[in-house]
C-alpha cells in the first residue's frame, strides 16, 4: 500500500484534488484516506 499527501500550499483544494488525481489515474485505487494536519492522505494499490 501506498500513500499520497494532499496538503496545502501545494494543492489549493486538497480533497478536490485527491478525487481529481484518482479520476485521471485510473491504475491507482483509492482504498481509504483521513484528514491530516492541512489536507487529506490517501492511501491506494497499483492495480494493473
Amino acid at each position: 500500500m501506498k500513500t499520497k499527501d494532499f496538503t496545502q500550499p501545494e494543492y489549493s483544494n486538497p480533497i478536490m484534488d485527491m478525487w481529481e488525481f484518482f479520476e485521471e489515474n485510473p491504475h491507482y485505487r483509492l482504498l481509504k484516506y483521513e484528514a491530516v494536519k492541512g489536507g487529506v492522505r490517501g492511501y491506494y494499490v497499483v492495480v494493473s
